[in-house]
Order: structure tokens, then C-alpha cells, then sequence
């Protein structure tokens, strides 16, 4: 069908069988085509929850260092790079 989206192409490898051979037990009906939209689509969901939940963890120890420590000066590099011998 004629697009202008960018098309790939993927190449049957052992690992990409092994994935829709996993993917086939769930919907044995679904063709490979299918199957592969629906295991990146489920991949990218996973990948956006990780990567929320790291920056909830990175939030988090942020603002407990800050309140143990107190915020980080403006010039705390220059300070401690001035500190260091040449």
C-alpha cells in the first residue's frame, strides 16, 4: 500500500522467531505482521512505564538530598574544581 511513512523491513532471525513464537501462544490466530506491530507496541508501553518510574526515582532522591543536604550552589563546580591541584 502506497505511504509516506517510513517502512522497515525485518529479517526472521532465531530471536525475532523465538519472540513470535511466544507472541503466537497468546493469539494463535494473528499473523506475523500483527503479532510484530502488537509485541513493539506492547514494548513501547513497558519501555515508557520504566522510564516513568525512573524519573520518579531520580525525583525522589533529588529532593531527599536536597532536604538533607540543602540545595547545590549555583557555583558549586567552579568551587570544587578550584580545590583540585593543576
Amino acid at each position: 500500500m502506497p505511504t509516506t511513512l517510513k517502512r522497515t523491513s525485518i529479517t526472521h532471525t532465531p530471536p525475532i522467531e523465538r519472540a513470535l513464537a511466544l507472541a503466537r501462544k497468546r493469539h494463535p490466530e494473528t499473523d506475523d505482521r500483527a503479532l510484530m506491530v502488537q509485541m513493539i507496541e506492547d514494548s513501547a508501553a513497558r519501555l515508557a512505564e520504566e522510564q516513568q518510574r525512573w524519573e520518579e526515582i531520580v525525583d525522589n532522591n533529588s529532593r531527599r538530598l536536597a532536604e538533607s543536604f540543602g540545595p547545590i550552589p549555583d557555583n558549586y563546580l567552579e568551587e570544587l574544581r578550584a580545590e583540585w591541584p593543576e
